[in-house]
């Protein structure tokens, strides 16, 4: 399909012959929507510099800002956008999203994690699952009785490990005959540890250690002031901060901080 289009050249509003050539999709209920547009414009002729004028000569051709400082013919491509809230990819390709939902909605969990479709994450059904999520995990974090601040006694299921700079977070491994915390740089190490009467993993962050190099080398992280062996050793420390307790998998983990 052609048709004629005032556009600008130079000095000149210029004529424009336009033909638009388009490919289609049809959705899973038989509706045909664009989805990809050919245009060729083709430059005839110089009109005027008056635009009064050429409203004049061409009172029912429109004006396209789009062909300005264009004096030859060329070719333009453009893909329209597809109506949102479709599935466009895959095996319910044309589908409705409110369709999907309804019969495949494991299947729109894993498009919301791999794709990106408008409408999809945001609807209420999702919203509605994920809420319930979360609130059963808060319901079992608060069951397992995550640790506070204050006096707590440990059993430590590990020596220390993860040694890092305070400064920076940056996680290393320095093996040596025997190293201490400040000498070497390192004041944070990561040490595991369970409590009775809880059913949370806990990773505690100690503030000091030393490593003791030999056959089958270690952490000793700083504990109650003094760097010790930790592993299978129950002690009573002071926890001065905690993180919020997360899911991690099949466990419940809690990050706590001692002096």
């Amino acid at each position: 399909m052609s048709n004629l289009t005032i556009g600008f050249a130079n000095q000149y509003y210029t004529l424009w012959s336009v033909t638009e050539e388009a490919n289609y999709v049809t959705d899973a209920y038989g509706n045909s929507w664009k989805s990809q547009q050919w245009n060729r414009f083709t430059y005839i002729k110089n009109v005027s510099k008056d635009l009064e004028k050429v409203k004049e000569l061409y009172p029912n051709t429109s004006i396209d800002d789009g062909l300005r400082g264009k004096s030859i013919s060329f070719d333009g491509q453009k893909s329209p956008v597809l109506p949102e809230g479709y599935f466009w990819f895959g095996k319910y390709y044309g589908h409705t999203i409110e369709e999907v939902i309804e019969t495949d909605f494991n299947y729109c969990l894993w498009a919301i994690d791999n794709t990106h479709i408008k409408g999809l994450k945001d609807h209420p059904k999702v919203l509605a699952h994920f809420k319930a999520q979360e609130d059963a995990k808060a319901q079992t974090i608060s069951g397992a009785n995550p640790m506070k601040v204050g006096k707590a006694t440990l059993t430590f299921t590990s020596n220390g490990f993860n040694a890092w700079w305070s400064d920076n977070g940056r996680i290393t491994s320095q093996y040596a005959e025997y190293w201490d915390a400040q000498e070497n740089g390192y004041d944070r190490c990561h040490i595991k540890a369970v409590s009775e009467g809880s059913d949370i993993n806990f990773i505690v962050v100690s503030q000091g250690l030393k490593e003791v190099y030999g056959r089958f080398p270690y952490m000793m992280p700083m504990v109650n002031g003094k760097c010790q062996r930790t592993k299978n050793k129950t002690i009573e420390v002071d926890v001065y901060k905690v993180d919020e307790p997360k899911i991690m998998g099949n466990y419940i983990e809690q990050v706590i901080y001692i002096k």
